[in-house]
């Protein structure tokens, strides 16, 4: 997410070399560091969503100078920070067994805490896009931290033949993650 602000004083002239400081409250309060200055007045910074807390954050651009009157610029609910389903160490067993042996499949599903999470196991004849749902929808509700889904399955006759598979997550908050 990058963060940028422009300095000009009361005259409207550039403002360049201040100190400026991206303040985001919101779930929690972080500080936006190092805050660039590499164009004219543009301030600039980068700041990596990964693992911060999900919400709404307010941005307060601070910059000072001296010889100049200090800046403040408040955006309320600048941006939100969303959660996207994780899905990890998808299995199926057994891998070798004949082709009419059951098998289950699972998957580890990881979320935001509240959100409730959709998850659904696709196959389809390999080198194909002909997916097929298979079985029902599985759900992880409410407190996904590696939670684990299953689904089974017994192929028949029919069914012969190299396949492939994918899970498709879906959370509360409509986020999606193949």
């Amino acid at each position: 997410l990058r963060l940028e602000g422009n300095l000009t004083d009361e005259c409207a002239n550039i403002i360049t070399g201040a100190s400026v400081e991206f303040r985001l409250v919101g779930a929690t309060t972080y500080t936006c560091g190092p805050v660039t200055n590499s164009t004219g007045n543009l301030y600039t910074c980068d700041f990596d969503t990964t693992g911060r807390s999900v919400g709404n954050y307010n941005v307060t651009m601070v910059a000072y100078k001296n010889y100049y009157n200090n800046f403040t610029d408040f955006e309320e609910d600048a941006f939100k920070i969303k959660a996207t389903p994780r899905l990890t160490a998808a299995n199926v067993t057994p891998k070798t067994e004949g082709w009419s042996v059951r098998r289950n499949f699972t998957i580890n599903v990881t979320d935001n805490s509240g959100d409730t999470v959709t998850v659904s196991l696709w196959e389809a004849p390999v080198a194909t896009e002909d997916w097929v749902q298979m079985g029902t929808s599985q759900q992880c509700i409410s407190s996904c931290s590696n939670a684990t889904l299953w689904w089974n399955k017994t192929y028949s006759c029919g069914d012969f033949g190299t396949k492939i598979y994918k899970f498709n997550a879906t959370d509360t908050e409509g986020n999606n993650y193949t």
